[in-house]
């Protein structure tokens, strides 16, 4: 036995010789914000793949998981058939399964599973940062989902394949030569080996900017040194009206609520009624005291766009 055999890569194998022969669908669980997204976005870099209605950051296929959170298992089977018959090897990923993995096993006719695990705290962490949940109850949530996890694993004679997401970060290479072999029996992977490991990283900008809660879409229409006028919506629940702030250098100066009606967003599929329009009339611009005006949805973490401007400029202009 060498050295290297007692390293901990983060990677085990179970069941591995219970799959069946022919198409097969490989199932990636965990819990939310768990590190799912590393698994499927390496799988689809693979060339696997990932769902009609899938694409980055998350590659998570929301044709298939609302059939199946509807309770439409015809049409999910349906939609595994059409899958399957298109493709030898396809990955479907869904956090929410692990409360109906009884209705997966069902209509799932040959999956194998890619289960990753992560540092609980970590996951309560990154739930408090995106989507502002307490981080004890994050904790035991993560902690019933990992319990969950567990009496599914120790029930079901399906192969798996065991990830730490931690360890995969540092053991990326291991992570993607031991998902590649574990298919290698019905398709090469390994020519798109090097975009898989490209893609790994950590803390990757576009998914920690496209799944948190405080997300906003919009645009400043009119910036003057009177007046600034545009729209904001929350990009996860266009329903309610978001606060919009507006700043002078770093220090915030009027908040007003963005419920103004706007034609633009409507017309552009961007809002149902377009009451979603802020203003803000401008006041004591002091090119001497500040540099720049911005204005931000509350909780983002730039400028809507066209929405920072230099005081000088704004003073210059007829």
């Amino acid at each position: 036995m060498s050295i290297d055999q007692l390293k901990n890569k983060g990677i085990y194998m179970l069941n591995q010789d219970s799959g069946q022969a022919g198409s097969r669908q490989i199932i990636v669980l965990g819990s939310a914000r768990g590190g799912t997204s590393i698994i499927s976005g390496a799988l689809h870099h693979l060339g696997v793949f990932t769902g009609k209605q899938s694409c980055a950051p998350v590659y998570e296929d929301v044709y298939l998981s609302n059939a199946l959170e509807g309770n439409r298992v015809n049409d999910a089977r349906q939609i595994i058939k059409e899958y399957t018959a298109e493709h030898t090897l396809w990955a479907w990923k869904r956090p929410a399964a692990l409360g109906y993995l009884d209705k997966v096993e069902r209509v799932f006719d040959n999956p194998f599973y890619i289960i990753i695990f992560k540092d609980i705290f970590s996951i309560a962490n990154r739930n408090n940062i995106s989507m502002k949940f307490d981080i004890t109850s994050g904790l035991k949530s993560a902690l019933a989902k990992y319990a969950q996890i567990v009496d599914f694993i120790s029930n079901s004679d399906k192969p798996m394949l065991l990830v730490s997401a931690e360890k995969a970060l540092h053991n990326k290479e291991d992570l993607i030569n031991a998902i590649i072999a574990m298919n290698s029996d019905i398709v090469d992977l390994s020519p798109r080996k090097n975009e898989a490991l490209d893609f790994i990283t950590s803390d990757p900008k576009g998914y920690l900017d496209a799944t948190r809660i405080t997300k906003a879409i919009g645009q400043v229409g009119k910036f003057t040194r009177e007046e600034i006028r545009g729209w904001a919506v929350a990009a996860h629940d266009r329903s309610i009206s978001i606060d919009v702030e507006l700043y002078y250098d770093d220090l915030l100066v009027s908040t007003v609520k963005a419920n103004e009606f706007r034609k633009g967003p409507v017309d552009g599929g961007r809002h149902n009624t377009g009451n979603c329009g802020f203003s803000f009339q401008l006041e004591d611009l002091d090119a001497k005291k500040y540099k720049t005006v911005s204005v931000m949805a509350k909780g983002e973490v730039r400028p809507l766009k066209n929405g920072k401007k230099r005081i000088d400029d704004l003073l210059l202009e007829e």
